[in-house]
């Protein structure tokens, strides 16, 4: 493995394992975890240069590491490349079943544990599940911030309108925003977006979470729902 291979993977495992447990990132950690085949002390020169490259950052000098929206867009950027090749390697034609907007989008509440959202361009129809539950799941720390994210769905409807000629250029789907996306303003938040073909009625499909939500199995849950289902 060389440096650069070795720095990836360092960034990689710290990303997902900072998801799954929310516990800092450390040297000691990292060792005890992932065998990267070098000594603790080197694994903290490898994090003290991704801090320096803006991935990781520390509120307090002596304390662990947290990751940055550029080490999320990275960790992210990893999955979708790999859910790329296993898409394009799944010849096997499948039978979609049909379901309601409103049905997937309550799976993505149900699923992922995040504020789902649905958006059926041709009629203009907007379901939104599970407030609630992305609250649940986020650690607000004051006013401002929880303000925010109340605005936030409250104006899903009006800005999904204004932002089709976003939506309606994109190439490829899903699209992951970190911190601000064409549809929220907060920085507390990650939104994933796919766009589902039928026909002349296409329609969005939107996961709204804290920043550290589950994305690998988001992601695999948006590439089965299309898989399946539209």
């Amino acid at each position: 493995m060389t440096v650069k291979e070795r720095s990836k993977s360092i960034l990689e495992v710290a990303v997902k394992n900072f998801i799954e447990t929310g516990q800092l990132i450390s040297s000691k950690r990292l060792y005890e975890i992932y065998d990267f085949g070098i000594k603790p002390a080197m694994i903290r020169w490898e994090l003290r240069d991704l801090s320096e490259q803006g991935y990781f950052y520390q509120r307090h000098p002596s304390g662990g590491r947290l990751p940055t929206d550029k080490a999320y867009r990275f960790y992210v950027k990893s999955i979708l490349s790999q859910s790329y090749e296993v898409s394009k390697n799944n010849l096997k034609k499948k039978k979609k079943k049909k379901i309601k907007v409103d049905t997937l989008v309550n799976n993505l509440v149900k699923e992922l544990k995040v504020l789902g959202v649905g958006y059926e361009a041709e009629d203009g129809n907007v379901y939104q599940h599970g407030l609630k539950v992305l609250f649940d799941q986020m650690d607000i720390e004051n006013k401002e911030d929880f303000l925010e994210v109340v605005n936030d769905f409250e104006r899903l409807p009006e800005r999904l309108l204004m932002s089709q000629d976003w939506w309606q250029n994109v190439q490829e789907w899903p699209q992951v925003f970190i911190g601000r996306s064409p549809l929220t303003t907060s920085h507390e938040l990650s939104v994933i977006a796919d766009c589902f073909d039928r026909g002349n009625n296409n329609f969005l499909l939107i996961a709204i979470g804290p920043k550290r939500m589950n994305y690998q199995k988001s992601l695999e849950l948006f590439r089965a729902l299309e898989e399946n289902f539209c």
